[in-house]
């Protein structure tokens, strides 16, 4: 039925704004990680 074909886009829709999500996450923990370990060296000089 025409519900269900709006149902699946929106299912669909959502799905990839949460991966969107999760990836721009992702990124930043390893952009935050990478600073971290750049200080902890400096520290340890």
């Amino acid at each position: 039925s025409l519900t269900d074909g709006l149902t699946n886009v929106e299912k669909r829709k959502r799905l990839q704004t949460t991966r969107a999500l999760f990836m721009t996450i992702e990124r930043r923990q390893v952009k935050e990680a990478l600073l971290l370990n750049k200080q902890n060296k400096e520290m340890q000089r």
